[in-house]
Protein backbone atom coordinates (compact mmCIF):
# COMPACT_ATOMS: atom_id res chain seq x y z
CA UNK A 1 0.00 0.00 0.00
CA UNK A 2 2.83 2.41 0.82
CA UNK A 3 4.40 1.79 -2.58
CA UNK A 4 1.14 2.80 -4.31
CA UNK A 5 0.91 6.00 -2.29
CA UNK A 6 4.55 6.74 -3.06
CA UNK A 7 4.01 6.18 -6.80
CA UNK A 8 0.88 8.32 -6.72
CA UNK A 9 2.81 11.13 -5.02
CA UNK A 10 5.55 10.93 -7.65
CA UNK A 11 2.99 10.96 -10.48
CA UNK A 12 1.26 14.02 -9.04
CA UNK A 13 4.60 15.81 -8.57
CA UNK A 14 5.67 15.11 -12.14
CA UNK A 15 2.31 16.22 -13.51
CA UNK A 16 2.46 19.49 -11.55
CA UNK A 17 6.04 20.11 -12.64
CA UNK A 18 5.23 19.50 -16.31
CA UNK A 19 2.18 21.75 -16.11
CA UNK A 20 4.22 24.56 -14.52
CA UNK A 21 6.96 24.12 -17.14
CA UNK A 22 4.33 24.31 -19.89
CA UNK A 23 2.84 27.48 -18.37
CA UNK A 24 6.28 29.12 -18.23
CA UNK A 25 6.83 28.24 -21.90
CA UNK A 26 3.39 29.65 -22.79
CA UNK A 27 4.13 32.89 -20.90
CA UNK A 28 7.46 33.26 -22.67
CA UNK A 29 5.78 32.70 -26.02
CA UNK A 30 2.98 35.17 -25.25
CA UNK A 31 5.42 37.84 -24.15
CA UNK A 32 7.21 37.71 -27.50
CA UNK A 33 4.27 37.51 -29.91
CA UNK A 34 5.05 39.35 -33.11
CA UNK A 35 3.36 37.49 -35.94
CA UNK A 36 1.16 34.67 -37.06
CA UNK A 37 3.80 31.97 -36.46
CA UNK A 38 4.24 32.95 -32.82
CA UNK A 39 0.47 33.06 -32.33
CA UNK A 40 0.14 29.57 -33.86
CA UNK A 41 2.88 28.37 -31.52
CA UNK A 42 1.01 29.84 -28.53
CA UNK A 43 -2.15 28.00 -29.60
CA UNK A 44 -0.21 24.75 -30.09
CA UNK A 45 1.49 25.02 -26.70
CA UNK A 46 -1.76 25.78 -24.94
CA UNK A 47 -3.60 22.92 -26.66
CA UNK A 48 -1.62 20.49 -24.49
CA UNK A 49 -3.48 21.20 -21.26
CA UNK A 50 -6.92 22.72 -21.72
CA UNK A 51 -8.04 21.52 -18.28
CA UNK A 52 -6.09 24.33 -16.64
CA UNK A 53 -8.15 27.57 -16.77
CA UNK A 54 -5.05 29.77 -17.16
CA UNK A 55 -3.76 27.72 -20.09
CA UNK A 56 -7.26 27.65 -21.60
CA UNK A 57 -7.36 31.46 -21.33
CA UNK A 58 -4.05 31.66 -23.22
CA UNK A 59 -5.54 29.34 -25.86
CA UNK A 60 -8.58 31.60 -26.33
CA UNK A 61 -6.33 34.65 -26.37
CA UNK A 62 -4.23 33.13 -29.15
CA UNK A 63 -7.33 32.20 -31.13
CA UNK A 64 -8.59 35.77 -30.80
CA UNK A 65 -5.24 37.29 -31.75
CA UNK A 66 -4.92 35.17 -34.88
CA UNK A 67 -8.15 36.72 -36.18
CA UNK A 68 -6.03 39.64 -37.40
CA UNK A 69 -4.79 37.28 -40.12
CA UNK A 70 -8.25 36.09 -41.28
CA UNK A 71 -9.75 37.55 -44.45
CA UNK A 72 -13.41 36.64 -44.02
CA UNK A 73 -15.04 39.33 -41.81
CA UNK A 74 -18.07 37.15 -41.02
CA UNK A 75 -15.90 34.30 -39.80
CA UNK A 76 -13.78 36.77 -37.84
CA UNK A 77 -16.84 38.20 -36.14
CA UNK A 78 -18.34 34.80 -35.30
CA UNK A 79 -15.09 33.49 -33.84
CA UNK A 80 -14.62 36.78 -31.97
CA UNK A 81 -18.06 36.58 -30.37
CA UNK A 82 -17.65 32.90 -29.43
CA UNK A 83 -14.16 33.22 -27.97
CA UNK A 84 -14.87 36.43 -26.05
CA UNK A 85 -17.90 34.78 -24.44
CA UNK A 86 -15.74 31.81 -23.53
CA UNK A 87 -13.07 34.13 -22.13
CA UNK A 88 -15.64 35.97 -20.03
CA UNK A 89 -16.90 32.62 -18.79
CA UNK A 90 -13.41 31.64 -17.64
CA UNK A 91 -13.10 34.96 -15.80
CA UNK A 92 -16.47 34.53 -14.11
CA UNK A 93 -15.48 31.00 -13.04
CA UNK A 94 -12.07 32.21 -11.79
CA UNK A 95 -12.65 35.85 -10.79
CA UNK A 96 -9.65 36.00 -8.47
CA UNK A 97 -7.14 34.69 -10.99
CA UNK A 98 -5.05 37.71 -11.84
CA UNK A 99 -3.43 36.17 -14.91
CA UNK A 100 -6.77 35.35 -16.53
CA UNK A 101 -7.96 38.88 -15.78
CA UNK A 102 -4.75 40.19 -17.36
CA UNK A 103 -5.39 38.24 -20.55
CA UNK A 104 -8.94 39.57 -20.80
CA UNK A 105 -7.63 43.09 -20.15
CA UNK A 106 -5.09 42.74 -22.97
CA UNK A 107 -7.79 41.45 -25.32
CA UNK A 108 -10.19 44.25 -24.45
CA UNK A 109 -7.46 46.87 -24.65
CA UNK A 110 -6.55 45.72 -28.16
CA UNK A 111 -10.03 45.00 -29.53
CA UNK A 112 -11.43 47.45 -32.06
CA UNK A 113 -13.73 49.90 -30.32
CA UNK A 114 -16.68 49.23 -32.63
CA UNK A 115 -16.85 45.60 -31.41
CA UNK A 116 -17.64 46.95 -27.94
CA UNK A 117 -15.56 44.35 -26.12
CA UNK A 118 -14.30 46.76 -23.48
CA UNK A 119 -16.82 46.71 -20.64
CA UNK A 120 -14.43 45.17 -18.11
CA UNK A 121 -11.30 47.12 -18.98
CA UNK A 122 -11.31 49.34 -15.89
CA UNK A 123 -12.40 46.68 -13.42
CA UNK A 124 -9.79 44.21 -14.68
CA UNK A 125 -7.00 46.78 -14.53
CA UNK A 126 -8.05 47.91 -11.05
CA UNK A 127 -8.20 44.30 -9.87
CA UNK A 128 -4.77 43.56 -11.33
CA UNK A 129 -3.18 46.65 -9.77
CA UNK A 130 -4.75 46.14 -6.36
CA UNK A 131 -3.93 42.42 -6.13
CA UNK A 132 -0.59 42.18 -7.90
CA UNK A 133 1.34 42.24 -4.63
CA UNK A 134 -0.26 38.91 -3.64
CA UNK A 135 1.45 37.04 -6.47
CA UNK A 136 4.96 35.61 -6.50
CA UNK A 137 7.76 37.87 -7.66
CA UNK A 138 8.16 36.22 -11.08
CA UNK A 139 4.47 36.55 -11.91
CA UNK A 140 4.46 40.15 -10.68
CA UNK A 141 7.33 41.01 -13.01
CA UNK A 142 5.69 39.20 -15.93
CA UNK A 143 2.37 41.01 -15.44
CA UNK A 144 4.01 44.42 -15.01
CA UNK A 145 6.05 43.85 -18.18
CA UNK A 146 2.96 42.87 -20.16
CA UNK A 147 0.97 45.84 -18.93
CA UNK A 148 3.72 48.19 -20.05
CA UNK A 149 4.20 46.35 -23.35
CA UNK A 150 0.53 46.26 -24.34
CA UNK A 151 -0.22 49.79 -23.13
CA UNK A 152 2.70 51.12 -25.18
CA UNK A 153 1.63 49.18 -28.28
CA UNK A 154 -1.92 50.45 -27.95
CA UNK A 155 -0.93 54.07 -27.49
CA UNK A 156 1.46 53.99 -30.45
CA UNK A 157 -0.97 52.09 -32.71
CA UNK A 158 -4.58 52.97 -31.93
CA UNK A 159 -7.34 51.15 -33.83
Amino acid sequence: MKIYLFLLAIFISITCFCQEKNLIEIRTCFKSLEGVNEIKRLIDLSNNNLDDPVILAYNYTGKLMILDYFNNPFKKYNVFKTKTKQMDSIVSTNPKNIEIRLLRYVLQKNSPYFLKYNSDLRSDLNYIKSNLYKENENLQFYIETLLIQFNNERSSNPS
